[in-house]
């Protein structure tokens, strides 16, 4: 038998704490804890970031890193489902627009890569359709021979995929290929079968699971010339179930129903020769998803689907094996406001957050529903703090939670003011008034050198503005203007590099973004969805947008990288015109508090914490029997 020294090119070596950075492999003996450890393999699905359009049916495919969501159905306000030509793109951390296909449809054929993609058949009419994906748009390709919809097996890449089985007025047992170029028949499966799951390649792929005349857990090898009857599933399960794998030697599936109909979490793993029960089960039952296709059996990923009662879902889940326990980016409930209220003014971190103002403005409410509170945060709970010297709402926020600025705003329900005013830690004292009386302004930087931008005026009349100030710790300037003039938006940064984001232009709600550099503000990449009254968190390269309004309450979130825009990890309670923090907010570690939401058009209480993911060794305990 080998020496461990041998096998590992080092000696178990002792020590008194686990070393920062074990390298996979590695064991050591704690003398401190008397334990011998090492690196143990965790295998587990955590939340991702969801879609920017929920979805069921759609083609999935790529790695965990460079995915494609393609097509699928959605639900329209009438409820009606219908069959959408979006793509949208997955880096490994949230989701991005991509090019629309040129057909829509659902429950269509699709593999490759997130540049050399393949999409083909489908429903809603039933195709033969084929297009090619190369990583910006859709293109027309050679059509199918046969048109048909939810494809019992399908694997392989964009110039060697392999489309079997299917639906077209009954189960069909079609095979067929595709070279790149043009699709051709080759041999049948054996039995004609539909909404199964597929691993491999054109020449070593395997079929598995579907619908025959019932739900089955039959598995058939192929060769690239025959099918071979393989060791069946250890649970039977139908309906565009996700799965994914490297090769026909090793992958899972997930999700679908079994014969019973029931959603399962549960999944079943492949090791060339036989399946079992997988070790990790997702966290919601999905059918009608579909995974990342065959990148990778240790790093696969889900999305979109229909979840319970009956409807779609743009959650995505990650499934990872190796030696790093990771947890998932996400939010997590914080203490309430002591004042629930909405159009309040924010500022600070994470851990040590200010809010003020705001109002609480519904019909049962008295005459003068707007708020002077101040409270502060730290990290766990909301203290009274004292007032600002003028309530109102829609006040714009700076600075952190010991030098805060607060500025603009509307006192009543008919006039806005140009009041700002400094908070030290202890109290708020007037400073020197903006150059326009205005509200829904926002901004960033500290209170002795901020930056505050857009808003709007109602008098003469209602419009809304381009403005854009410094403020120096004493006083207000005007500097040049934004490109749109808007209000309502979302913003943060400092005097130097600020970001704009959204709102609206007084008619229609605004993709539109910018950037400031400290002399002026330039166009870049637009927003994924148009909202307004959002909340932001972060620095003009790392900026997180939370909630908002995109036509009804939302709970989406996006991240800015200095370039584009993708999802997040979504909040708990959708809701609109909440806060963020300012000064000391990052994308890693925001905050959101108060806001409107429904059913009742008041100022909400709850608090939210965005922690993003983190990865660390999994260190584990061994035993020497």
């Amino acid at each position: 038998m080998a020496a461990y020294k041998d096998l590992v090119g080092q000696k178990i070596t002792k020590v008194t704490s686990n070393p920062g950075e074990p390298k996979t492999g590695q064991m050591w003996y704690n003398s401190s804890d008397g334990k011998l450890r090492g690196l143990g393999v965790v295998t587990a699905w955590s939340s991702a970031a969801n879609l920017i359009t929920a979805r069921e049916r759609s083609g999935n495919f790529g790695a965990q890193t460079a995915g494609i969501c393609c097509g699928g159905l959605t639900s329209v306000p009438s409820g009606t489902p219908s069959a959408i030509t979006t793509t949208e793109e997955y880096n490994g951390t949230g989701w991005s627009s991509g090019g629309a296909m040129n057909t829509a449809r659902s429950e269509h054929f699709a593999c490759g890569t997130q540049t050399a993609g393949l999409a083909a058949g489908g429903a809603a009419p039933v195709t033969s359709n084929s297009e090619e994906y190369n990583g910006t748009a859709w293109s027309e390709g050679n059509n199918l021979g046969t048109a048909r919809s939810d494809f019992a097996f399908q694997f392989g890449i964009q110039t060697a995929a392999v489309a079997a089985g299917g639906y077209i007025s009954t189960a069909s047992a079609l095979n067929e290929e595709y070279d790149g170029t043009s699709w051709s028949e080759v041999n049948n499966i054996p039995t004609g079968t539909f909404q199964g799951g597929g691993l491999g390649t054109q020449t070593a792929g395997l079929g598995f699971g579907g619908y025959t005349t019932a739900t089955v857990a039959d598995s058939f090898s192929y060769d690239g010339t025959n099918w071979t009857a393989s060791s069946d599933l250890n649970l039977a399960r139908r309906v565009r179930i996700t799965n994914f794998g490297a090769s026909a030697d090793s992958g899972y599936v997930y999700g679908g129903v079994t014969p019973a109909g029931n959603r399962q979490t549960t999944g079943s793993e492949w090791n060339g020769s036989s399946w079992t029960a997988a070790p990790a089960s997702t966290s919601i039952g999905k059918q009608n998803s579909n995974g990342g296709g065959a990148a990778s059996s240790t790093a696969g990923w889900a999305a979109a689907g229909n979840v319970a009662p009956n409807n779609v879902a743009s959650t995505t889940e990650e499934f990872n094996q190796s030696t790093n326990t990771i947890t998932a980016a996400a939010w997590a409930s914080g203490g309430n406001l002591n004042t629930g209220r909405t159009g309040l003014g924010g500022a600070g971190s994470q851990t040590a957050a200010l809010a003020f103002g705001g109002t609480v403005a519904t019909p049962a409410t008295p005459s003068n529903p707007y708020k002077n509170e101040s409270e502060e945060y730290n990290g766990t709970s909301w203290s009274e703090g004292n007032n600002l010297n003028q309530a109102r709402s829609s006040i714009g926020g700076n600075g952190t939670q010991t030098a805060a600025l607060g500025y603009g705003g509307l006192p009543d329900g008919s006039s806005t003011t140009a009041n700002s005013e400094e908070y030290d830690g202890t109290s708020w004292s007037e400073g020197n008034n903006l150059t326009t009386s205005s509200y829904s302004r926002v901004g960033g930087g500290p209170q002795t050198a901020s930056l505050a931008f857009s808003g709007a005026i109602l008098s003469p009349g209602f419009a809304v503005q381009s403005f854009n100030e410094y403020y120096d710790g004493t006083s207000w300037s005007e500097q040049n203007d934004l490109n749109t003039a808007r209000y309502i938006a979302a913003g943060c940064g400092t005097q130097t590099a600020a970001l704009l984001a959204g709102g609206n232009d007084g008619s229609n709600r605004t993709t539109a973004v910018e950037e400031w550099n400290g002399s002026s503000w330039s166009e870049v990449n637009d927003l994924l969805v148009d909202i307004q009254q959002a909340s932001m968190n972060g620095t003009q390269t790392a900026a997180l947008q939370s909630t908002g309004n995109d036509g009804s309450l939302t709970s989406i979130v996006l991240n800015y990288d200095g370039t584009s825009w993708t999802t997040a990890p979504s909040v708990a309670t959708a809701r609109t015109a909440s806060a963020g923090g300012g000064e000391g907010s990052t994308n890693t570690a925001g905050i959101i508090f108060g806001g409107h939401v429904s059913p009742a058009p008041s100022g909400y209480q709850q608090t939210e914490e965005f922690t993003g993911e983190t990865i660390a060794a999994n260190i584990t305990d061994f035993t020497t029997s």
